[in-house]
């Protein structure tokens, strides 16, 4: 078990997907939740991190990431009518695992995921 806050989380993802987003919109963590912006109005968001609290397994984590870059995916292909992280096609699966304390998303298979986000090592 491995402890993380939900203000850990949501920003640690926010981070991540801020990063990679197309431009005119941002994301932030606001306390235990993540937010999608477009210019300084909220589209959207996930409110998943806050479903951590103390002692938390992997996969509660991995779950909590999973809804979180669903969500974020939801709101950034509505606002920018595309399959975002991907140009044309289908919307690729996000997906989350958490391995030895370092937390991994992607959108996409394992394999060849369309969007990787960087690492978060939790321990």
């Amino acid at each position: 078990m491995i402890v993380v806050t939900p203000r850990d989380l949501a920003f640690a993802l926010a981070t991540r997907l801020d990063d990679v987003v197309p431009p005119g919109l941002r994301v932030r963590a606001d306390g235990g939740r993540v937010v999608v912006l477009r210019g300084d109005a909220v589209v959207g968001g996930s409110a998943a991190p806050r479903l951590l609290d103390g002692e938390t397994g992997d996969r509660q984590v991995a779950t909590a990431t999973y809804a979180t870059i669903n969500a974020v995916q939801e709101v950034v292909a509505y606002c920018v009518a595309s399959p975002w992280p991907a140009r044309a096609g289908a919307r690729p699966k996000p997906q989350a695992r958490l391995d030895g304390g370092v937390l991994r998303a992607w959108y996409g298979p394992a394999a060849r995921p369309v969007l990787a986000l960087e690492p978060v090592h939790l321990l």
